[in-house]
């Protein structure tokens, strides 16, 4: 679980027009004329009433058949409004107030990037502002994301629903947004095909290296990379695992953070390296692990740049065997951001300037360091004006516990 939105209540109303239009065919009123029938002997009734030759039959009704009116039943002159007007004075006044996850209905008008508007059924308004991308522009409308992959008849699986498209196949891994892209493979060894998991979140290559997997779990605002070491004996002997990354280019910014260069750069962050242990807890430092960037090739149009992910492998060769399986963590994260983590000796979240999930408190892995979080939600649309008063009447923030460790 990871999220924690704020859920914020707006007073306000709204109405339902419905129109209900019967087309009736009308019949012509011309009909064939019809001789009358001439007249029809009745025969004879017997002393039992019944037409001589016919045998009387018990009645076959039904027995829930209502064949007298109820006591209490409603007159038939009532009209119509009347009986609304009555209906509704008997209902039973709302018992639920505010948002409710199962009766208040969203307005898709009302859609942000990170906000989703509900009106409630008794008449407030309800936007839940989420810490990760909700919703992306897609020709001026706002429209849901979903991060989930989809098999394509071209045997690829590619993003269901999102401006930040992924494509993932045996042939390569593939980051599209508008008319940038940028694919990336192994160096030197081939991708099997890939295992998506029944929810569509998650993508393996198994094997990739041996006794490691290659593991994308999906966001919607980031793609979390990870390669998943085995055991101590399946860590390379230099520690190093090369990826040709082909496209626009890899660049080193001003603080040593890699990039893509030209227009893709402004709209993703290629963060970090981390590495989590079996309980899923960051035990790496920066000088456990990097992050690089090599040599340079002329393809066509693009490069292919040589991005290379470093665990030291001294480190991880003293490491207890119950630490394993290893996870290294390259996240690719896109879209806007509007939290930051922060920690006590002046870093961020090495997989991204966001981070996957919260962090506050003392996390103690080999180094003693304090965490906290920020979060900017805008409160633009519910402060006041100067012709209009503040409507917002309520707001929460909501956490959920993921996991941790602390000293």
């Amino acid at each position: 679980m990871r999220r924690w939105p704020i859920v914020c209540c707006v007073a306000g109303s709204f109405s339902l027009l419905v129109s209900l239009v019967l087309s009736v065919p009308i019949a012509s009123s011309a009909r064939p004329l019809v001789a009358a029938a001439g007249p029809v002997e009745v025969p004879p009734l017997g002393v039992s009433g019944v037409p001589v030759g016919e045998v009387a039959r018990p009645s076959e009704l039904p027995k829930d058949v209502l064949l007298e009116p109820p006591s209490d039943a409603v007159p038939v002159k009532e009209s119509w409004d009347a009986r609304l007007k009555r209906e509704r004075a008997a209902a039973a006044n709302p018992t639920v107030v505010g948002f409710d996850a199962k009766l208040s209905v969203e307005d898709p008008t009302a859609r942000t990037s990170h906000g989703t508007t509900y009106h409630n059924l008794d008449g407030t308004w309800t936007t839940v502002i989420d810490d990760h991308a909700v919703n992306f522009l897609s020709n001026g409308v706002w429209e849901k994301i979903d991060p989930r992959v989809v098999p394509t008849r071209a045997g690829t699986w590619v993003t269901k629903a999102n401006d930040f498209v992924l494509t993932f196949s045996s042939r390569a891994i593939k980051f599209a947004s508008g008319e940038e892209s940028v694919s990336w493979v192994p160096a030197g060894v081939g991708l099997p095909e890939p295992e998506v998991s029944e929810d569509g979140l998650t993508v393996t290559y198994r094997e990739v290296w041996p006794g490691v997997d290659l593991r994308y779990r999906l966001e919607t605002d980031m793609v979390i990379e990870e390669i998943v070491i085995r055991d101590a004996a399946s860590v390379p002997v230099d520690g190093s695992f090369a990826f040709d990354v082909s496209g626009p280019g890899v660049k080193a910014d001003d603080n040593g953070s890699l990039t893509f260069e030209g227009a893709l750069g402004e709209d993703v962050v290629f963060g970090g390296v981390e590495v989590f242990d079996a309980d899923g807890l960051p035990i790496s430092t920066p000088d456990d692990v990097a992050l690089t960037v090599g040599d340079r090739r002329v393809n066509g149009a693009g490069t292919v740049d040589l991005l290379s992910v470093v665990v030291d492998p001294a480190w991880a060769a003293k490491l207890p065997a119950d630490a394993f399986p290893l996870v290294v963590d390259p996240t690719l994260a896109f879209g806007a951001s509007i939290r930051v983590a922060t920690s006590s000796n002046g870093g961020t979240c090495a997989t991204n300037p966001l981070c996957d999930t919260a962090r506050v408190g003392n996390l103690y892995t080999t180094v003693n360091r304090f965490w906290r979080t920020g979060v900017g939600f805008s409160y633009e649309a519910y402060l006041p004006t100067s012709t209009v008063a503040s409507q917002l009447t309520a707001a929460s923030l909501y956490m959920a516990y993921v996991s941790g460790a602390t000293a």
